[in-house]
């Protein structure tokens, strides 16, 4: 079973309490994963590994709606050695596929928590991504495009299917679109909300690359100083 992650083998992990609140811990140690599943049900958590983690191949996630949320930390230490909250990058080679459930970035205060993902990150319509409380020190860096297809419907204990990187004053999560593709912020389906944090861009090395800003709904960006340009070309 040593080629399995490389390979792209597929696990599949999964809550069973659908209780609000209820948290289930990815294991510590664990660096690597082919394609990962998770499956978060009803209120419950999932919470990834206290360490870097690499996924091969892509990162699906089949929550049963908005409040079931995976979560790269949460406002507590951890169960199990080592138990104290590290600063920690989640790499997806391939794309990020919400199906269902939330990424929610929540508790981790000022310690960095950062996603890169190589491909698309696709927000469906019962799905969402959110900065939620006291956790300011966040990125999500994209390669390919970011797709939301939110619908704003609320979930039973309140999540509200968009995409939200700065919910109040303690919730930031700052967007980098990066690689030497083209890339869209943009949508298919509905009028989704997306409200952005900061936002950088680069895009390849010169300005050939693009990224167009096309989506439709509720766009909401900071007054000022929100948009940094390393490279490539806005299309707004």
């Amino acid at each position: 079973f040593s080629e399995f992650n490389i390979n792209l083998g597929t696990t599949e992990l999964y809550s069973t309490n659908p209780a609000a609140g209820t948290t289930y811990w990815l294991p510590n140690g664990v660096n690597s994963y082919g394609n990962l599943i998770l499956s978060p049900l009803g209120g419950s958590n999932i919470i990834f590994p206290n360490n870097d983690l690499l996924i091969y191949g892509n990162l699906i996630t089949r929550g049963q709606n908005a409040d079931s949320w995976f979560c790269p930390t949460w406002n507590v230490n951890y169960p199990t050695a080592p138990t104290v909250r590290v600063p920690k990058t989640i790499t997806v080679n391939g794309d990020m596929d919400i199906q269902g459930g939330a990424l929610v970035w929540y508790g981790n205060g000022a310690i960095d928590q950062d996603i890169v993902v190589y491909g698309d990150v696709i927000t469906r319509e019962d799905a969402a991504i959110y900065a939620w409380a006291i956790s300011t020190a966040n990125t999500l860096s994209v390669g390919g495009s970011l797709i939301n297809n939110t619908n704003n419907s609320v979930a039973p204990f309140g999540t509200v299917s968009q995409i939200n990187l700065r919910r109040g004053g303690s919730g930031r999560c700052d967007l980098i679109f990066f690689g030497s593709n083209n890339g869209s912020l943009t949508n298919t389906l509905n009028t989704p909300t997306t409200r952005l944090n900061n936002v950088t861009i680069n895009k390849g090395n010169s300005q050939s690359s693009t990224l167009t800003i096309d989506v439709t709904g509720t766009l909401d960006i900071l007054t000022d100083n929100w948009l940094t340009m390393q490279n490539g070309t806005l299309r707004y």
